[in-house]
């Protein structure tokens, strides 16, 4: 099931409305809920300055009492705390890449054979060179954080030395995974071991 959830988009199930208050939810910044549900689900009258129900023709629907302010509080409350709602906000969190293999994957699943193949092919494609992308970004972070230098030859003789994250000034604050840190100290650890063995040896000859 779990592959399954990542083969296929959050917003399929969610109905027309709830799509555009989500899309309209996170324009905002995810906040602002309220104003969202107004513009996803009512119409707004300006000669009364309030907000109806919205008729099948997008206007408001006048023979109805307007919603009031608190009701689009619970209104949109309710909403957000649907799992399903939920899902597709984290989903619009992603990176544009994993983003992108979701609309070629969705693509492949839901639309006519001819286009499901161009697709597949997208697909595989993608997932090798955004792949590739993926790994790099993630060894600059690595490079960045544990300080890693570049050295670059200069014409004439000599060289320069400058920082990696000069490269890469997104990590420039990037702090080490935990493994990285214990793989180091395990290494320093047993490259002092190793010194330790070696004056051992020396101070016995």
């Amino acid at each position: 099931m779990s592959q399954l959830k990542r083969r296929i988009s959050n917003r399929h199930a969610l109905l027309d409305n709830e799509l555009v208050f989500v899309r309209i939810y996170v324009a905002f910044g995810q906040e602002n809920a309220p104003e969202a549900y107004r513009r996803a689900y009512l119409a707004y009258d300006n000669d009364s300055e309030q907000w109806y129900p919205k008729a099948a023709n997008g206007n408001p629907e006048l023979t109805k009492p307007p919603i009031d302010p608190r009701a689009c509080y619970r209104k949109a409350k309710t909403l957000l705390d649907q799992a399903h709602v939920q899902a597709y906000i984290a989903e619009l969190q992603e990176s544009a890449g994993d983003l992108a293999r979701q609309q070629l994957a969705d693509t492949m699943l839901f639309t006519d054979d001819s286009l499901s193949m161009k697709a597949a092919e997208r697909v595989l494609d993608d997932e090798d060179k955004l792949g590739f992308r993926d790994a790099v970004e993630q060894w600059a972070e690595i490079m960045c954080a544990v300080g890693a230098e570049v050295v670059v030859p200069v014409p004439g003789g000599g060289e320069t030395v400058f920082a990696l994250r000069e490269l890469f000034p997104s990590y420039k604050d990037a702090a080490p995974p935990i493994a990285v840190i214990q793989k180091t100290i395990e290494s320093l650890n047993d490259f002092a071991d190793a010194l330790r063995v070696r004056e051992a040896a020396l101070n016995k000859s």
